[in-house]
């Protein structure tokens, strides 16, 4: 019987830095106002404002 062939030790890629780590969020909208939301941009929209609220501008 051959060995289990494995990946090569060291392969794949590499993870990033804790800081750098996408987090996950789940938020609760009426239908309306994910309405609203999609309109607006969807969520290059929120990171957007989220960025601009982090750097006062």
């Amino acid at each position: 019987m051959e060995p289990k062939k494995t990946r090569a030790k060291g392969a794949g890629r590499k993870p990033l830095q804790p800081e750098d780590r996408a987090k996950s969020m789940s938020i609760r909208l009426t239908a309306a106002q994910h309405k609203k939301f999609l309109e607006l941009g969807g969520i290059a929209w929120l990171r957007g404002q989220i960025d601009k609220a982090e750097n006062g501008d």
